[in-house]
This record gives structure tokens, C-alpha cells and sequence, in this order.
């Protein structure tokens, strides 16, 4: 779905469920408070069955905040993830899409059609 209106969020896909993502977190948390002071964007944890993990920031509001984010923390994001960068990926998705992904076969899916039109 490319809904531009939509809440969008910031996605870390870590294929790795035994990783601590603690400090990658706070790395997270700290670029919002640096990057965007005075907006409201959680970051959250989200496992996959047991097989990935994502770390997802938001909302961000409409496609155009999405890819800036997206453009703004990517730059930095090897000095923020405390893992190595075979185990992780980044991509953003809108609400709903983020809403169906429930097993690494959606996920996949998902991250297949982020590359494909974007």
C-alpha cells in the first residue's frame, strides 16, 4: 500500500533474536532528542517469531518525514546499532503494512516490495 498520508515508521530489521538491542535503543532515542527536539517519536521493539526483531521509530508523518528520517539516521546508523551490519537492515513502511508483519515470511515480503518502489 503507498498511502503518502499515512503514518509512517522507521524500521532496524535485526535478523538475529539472541542480540541485546538495548544500547542500539539508546543510540536511537538519543539521535531523536539531538535531530528532532520538541516532536514526540517512540521507538519501539517488536519480535518476529522468535527469528527477527525490529526496531521501529515513530510516527513519522506522511512519506516525505519518512525518507528524510530515513535519509537523516541511515547516514549514521553504523555508529548507532552496536551489532554488526550483517545482522540488520533499514527500511520504512507505513502503519498499516507494519501492522500485518507477523512472521519473517511477511517481512520478506514486505522488505522485497520496499525494494522495488523505493
Amino acid at each position: 500500500d503507498l498511502e503518502e498520508s499515512a503514518d509512517y515508521y522507521f524500521v532496524v530489521n535485526v535478523s538475529d533474536p539472541s542480540v541485546n538491542l538495548s544500547s542500539s535503543r539508546f543510540g536511537i532515542g538519543q539521535f531523536n532528542r539531538v535531530n528532532l527536539p520538541g516532536t514526540v517519536i517512540k521507538h519501539q521493539l517488536k519480535s518476529i517469531v522468535n527469528q527477527n526483531q525490529l526496531i521501529f521509530v515513530g510516527p513519522l508523518t506522511g512519506l516525505e518525514a519518512a525518507k528524510n528520517y530515513f535519509n537523516q539516521i541511515n547516514y549514521l546508523i553504523k555508529d548507532i546499532m552496536k551489532i554488526p551490519t550483517t545482522k540488520y537492515s533499514t527500511f520504512f513502511i507505513n502503519k498499516q503494512n507494519l501492522d500485518k508483519i507477523s512472521d519473517v515470511q511477511t517481512l520478506d515480503r514486505y522488505v522485497e516490495f520496499y525494494k522495488r518502489n523505493y
